[in-house]
C-alpha cells in the first residue's frame, strides 16, 4: 500500500535533528566561556527538547499509517517498526564500539562499559525500561523508549483513535505521572523522573508520544476551532493542568526537565500546528526544503552526529580556527550539520534497504 509522505512532517523532522545537534556541540573553552552570550547558551541547552519533538512526530506518523492501512494483524506493524529501527541501531553500536577503542578506550572504564549485561539490555531495548540506563549509542536511550512506545502503540491506537479516549488520557497522564515518580522514588534508590535516567524513559515520554495522537486529531480535523469546541471540557481540563504544572514552582532541581518538559511539548505540539497550517506558505522557501532533506535522514544524523561533533570538536582542540569564541561555535554547527547529513546520506541506503525488505514481510 502506498502512503503518501507529507513535506511538512520531514520539516518537523528537520526542526527536530538540529536541535538536537546543537545541544550536543562540546563545552570546551575555546567553545563556551564567560564571554559567550547568554540567549546563545540558553538557545544550545533547549536543543534537548528536539527529542520530544521526534516523539511528537512519530506518534503522528504512526497513528496516520494505521489509519490509512487499516490493519487488523498488529505483527506486521511491529515487523515494519523493527526493519525500521533495529538493523541501523546495530550497526551503530558497532561503529560506536570501533570507534570509542581507537580513539576514547583511554578516557573511561572500557572492560566495564561493554559487559555481556549492557549488550544484552542494548540488543533488547531494554537498557532504558529500569533506569538508570547504559547506551552503546551516546543518546541511544531515547531510541529505547521510542521502541518501548512502539510495543503499546497498537493498543494505544485502538483505545485512544478507535474508542476516542484521547483527551481523557492526556488529562489523566500527569497524575498518573506523579504517582508513579513517588513510586519509583521509594523504590529505585531515590531516583526522580526529572533526573535524567528517569526523565528518558518511557514513564515519562508517554504524555509527549500522546501529544502527538493530539496533533494527528487536530490534523485530522482540519478545523482547530471546531475540534475545541466539540471538546470543549477536555480542552479547559488540559489547559488547568497545564498551568497547574507551570505554578508548580518545585526548589529541587531534579523538576527542571520534568516540569519544563510538560509546557515545551505544549509549545512544540502547537508549533507542529502552526507548520501543518503554514504548509503552503513555506514550501516556497529554500530553507524550509532544505530543513526537509535534513528530516528525511534525520535518523542516520541521529545515530552518527555523536562521532563527528567528537572528531571536529578534537581536531578543533589542536588547531583553533578563531580566536573569537562564537565563530568557532558556529564552524562547529554548521561543519557539524553539512558533515552529518552527508554522512547519514550514505547511511540512508541502509535504512531503505532494511525498511524495503521489512515490508516484504509485512
Amino acid at each position: 500500500m502506498f502512503l503518501k509522505k507529507y513535506d511538512y512532517i520531514d520539516f518537523l523532522r528537520g526542526i527536530a535533528i538540529l536541535l538536537v545537534i546543537i545541544n550536543h556541540i562540546p563545552h570546551t573553552d575555546y567553545i563556551f566561556n564567560e564571554s559567550t552570550p547568554f540567549i546563545i547558551k540558553k538557545t544550545l541547552l533547549a536543543g534537548t527538547y528536539g527529542v520530544q519533538l521526534f516523539y511528537i512526530v512519530s506518534a503522528f506518523t504512526l497513528c496516520n499509517s494505521m489509519e490509512n492501512r487499516n490493519e487488523n494483524n498488529y505483527k506486521n506493524f511491529y515487523i515494519r517498526r523493527i526493519f525500521r529501527v533495529v538493523p541501523l541501531f546495530y550497526l551503530g553500536i558497532i561503529i560506536y564500539y570501533l570507534y570509542y577503542y581507537f580513539r576514547s578506550s583511554h578516557l573511561f572504564d572500557f572492560q566495564n562499559f561493554y559487559t555481556l549485561k549492557n549488550l544484552i539490555l542494548n540488543l533488547f531495548f531494554i537498557n532504558n525500561f529500569i533506569p538508570p540506563g547504559i547506551s552503546f549509542i551516546p543518546g541511544g536511550e531515547t531510541i529505547t523508549t521510542e521502541l518501548n512506545f512502539y510495543l503499546i502503540f497498537p493498543f494505544l491506537f485502538y483505545y485512544l483513535i478507535k474508542k476516542k479516549k484521547l483527551f481523557i488520557s492526556i488529562i489523566f497522564i500527569i497524575p498518573i505521572m506523579l504517582i508513579l515518580n513517588l513510586i519509583f522514588h521509594k523504590f529505585f534508590n531515590f531516583y526522580d523522573f526529572g533526573q535524567i535516567g528517569f526523565y528518558r524513559t518511557i514513564y515519562v515520554q508517554l504524555f509527549v508520544f500522546l501529544l502527538g495522537f493530539l496533533f494527528y486529531y487536530l490534523v485530522k480535523q482540519k478545523n482547530f476551532k471546531k475540534a475545541i469546541l466539540v471538546n470543549k471540557k477536555y480542552f479547559i481540563f488540559i489547559i488547568l493542568t497545564f498551568i497547574f504544572v507551570i505554578l508548580n514552582n518545585k526548589i529541587n532541581p531534579e523538576y527542571f526537565y520534568f516540569k519544563n518538559l510538560i509546557i515545551i511539548s505544549f509549545i512544540l505540539l502547537f508549533f507542529s500546528y502552526l507548520i501543518f497550517l503554514k504548509k503552503k506558505f513555506l514550501k516556497n522557501y529554500y530553507l524550509y526544503k532544505l530543513i526537509c532533506n535534513f528530516g528525511k535522514v534525520s535518523y542516520s544524523m541521529y545515530i552518527f552526529h555523536w562521532i563527528v561533533l567528537d572528531v571536529i570538536t578534537y581536531v578543533m582542540n589542536f588547531n583553533i580556527i578563531f580566536k573569537n569564541s562564537f565563530l568557532n561555535l558556529l564552524t562547529v554547527i554548521l561543519s557539524g550539520i553539512l558533515i552529518t547529513y552527508f554522512i547519514a546520506l550514505i547511511s540512508y541506503r541502509s535504512e531503505k534497504f532494511f525498511i524495503n525488505f521489512g515490508k516484504k514481510f509485512s
